[in-house]
């Protein structure tokens, strides 16, 4: 075969390793979702209530038609087609889904908060944090998450019939441009920290 060592063709194969080692840098960055609840009394005297964090790791999702199983069924009768928010549906969002499909949910949670992790080379950092019913609304908000709260099938011990109240986040829904200006940070800005909290 040819082989081509003017400077433009080293300038070429410079260029196309370079763009593949973008590539690669892009496919390192992965997301998580922490969720913290708040349960127990808020009243000053009583003292600070108790705390729950859960860590969900998320997948690419690049419809939201193509989720399977549980997510699928609650996603459909929550969100049906016809009547979806335009992040379920506008090309203006990444969406990721959960590797859990839902949690076992506190009776007594008074307040939940997420907070939008990304992993890049080794280090951890906190991109984004919303608190649920927070009413900032597009373009100020880059992050959406569904909650679906339901209760499992019965469980009979005994004469007792036990349901349990389970929450579940099937999709993950984030502005474009939000993601691609934290990868372009986390490329090139060494000094980037995301939110210290």
């Amino acid at each position: 075969s040819k082989h081509d060592d003017t400077p433009d063709a080293a300038a070429g194969a410079a260029s196309s390793s370079g763009a593949q080692a973008k590539d690669n840098c892009m496919d390192e960055l992965e997301l998580s979702l922490q969720v913290k609840w708040t349960s127990g009394s808020t009243a000053p005297d009583d003292g600070p209530g108790k705390t729950r964090i859960t860590r969900l790791q998320l997948k690419p999702l690049e419809d939201v038609d193509k989720l399977g199983g549980l997510s699928k069924g609650l996603m459909d009768r929550a969100y049906p087609a016809d009547s979806r928010p335009s992040y379920l549906t506008d090309d203006t969002f990444y969406r990721w889904t959960p590797d859990e499909t839902c949690l076992s949910y506190p009776l007594d949670v008074t307040s939940t908060e997420f907070k939008l992790v990304a992993t890049y080379g080794g280090w951890e950092y906190v991109i984004l944090t919303y608190e649920l019913g927070d009413p900032v609304e597009p373009p100020e908000r880059p992050l959406f998450i569904t909650v679906i709260e339901f209760e499992s099938v019965a469980v009979v011990l005994g004469n007792l019939g036990i349901r349990i109240s389970l929450v579940a986040y099937p999709v993950v829904c984030v502005q474009k441009p939000f993601i691609d200006n934290v990868r372009e940070q986390l490329k090139n800005n060494p000094e980037f920290k995301g939110i210290l909290s």
